[in-house]
């Protein structure tokens, strides 16, 4: 017997639940010192979402190549150029750029 097909709306619910508080662990493992339980975390959160196709908050930032969550002044290095905000890894040098507009 096979189970019932989650709707949706329910699925992206539950979804974000769990993004948020696995985002919330990982930034607090890492504070603590547990580094691997960070990017684990990280690991789950990036699966959850391309399984439900949502996107993952523009407000949790992590390294792609590393699968660590960014903190500023720990673990990456934040610059500021002109029109853009250049972050770096610390421990794989990857770089993310983000364009701004000073108005």
């Amino acid at each position: 017997m096979s189970r019932k097909p989650v709707p949706l709306k329910i699925a992206i619910k539950i979804a974000s639940l769990r993004i948020a508080l696995l985002s919330k662990l990982a930034f607090t493992s890492l504070r603590d010192g547990d580094e691997d339980l960070a990017k684990r975390y990280i690991r789950l959160i990036r699966r959850i979402s391309q399984r439900v196709n949502i996107s993952i908050p523009k407000e949790l930032l992590f390294c792609k190549k590393c699968n660590i969550p960014l903190i500023t002044g720990n673990n990456c290095r934040v610059r500021l150029n002109t029109n853009r905000i250049k972050i770096t890894c610390l421990s794989c040098s990857s770089i993310k750029r983000f364009s701004y507009s000073e108005r």
